[in-house]
């Protein structure tokens, strides 16, 4: 992401909104589950949490249209969303 923000800070391009992340959809559960299975080596919060929520709740997704970015600021992520959460999760500790 530091690499977007060099290039959006010394690049001339169309104003506009530029997204940065993976462009692949995941969903919420999907986050809470991995990233808890990394920090306690469970998934145990985030399945109560989805058995207790609407289907509609946790299969809610999102993700970065990255068209305008790949386009303008010809960026894209060096890491994925797993490794990002390992690599945020190790620089933490």
């Amino acid at each position: 992401m530091v690499d977007a923000f060099t290039i959006a800070s010394t690049k001339s391009f169309t104003s506009g909104i530029y997204n940065l992340g993976s462009g692949v959809s995941t969903t919420a559960i999907q986050i809470c589950q991995y990233a808890e299975k990394l920090v306690l080596n469970s998934s145990n919060l985030s399945n109560k949490l989805q058995s207790k929520s609407s289907p509609k709740e946790t299969d809610e997704d999102f993700w970065a249209e990255m068209t305008l970015t790949t386009k303008n600021l010809k960026w894209k992520p060096k890491t994925d969303l797993i490794q990002g959460i390992e690599l945020t999760w190790r620089s933490l500790n």
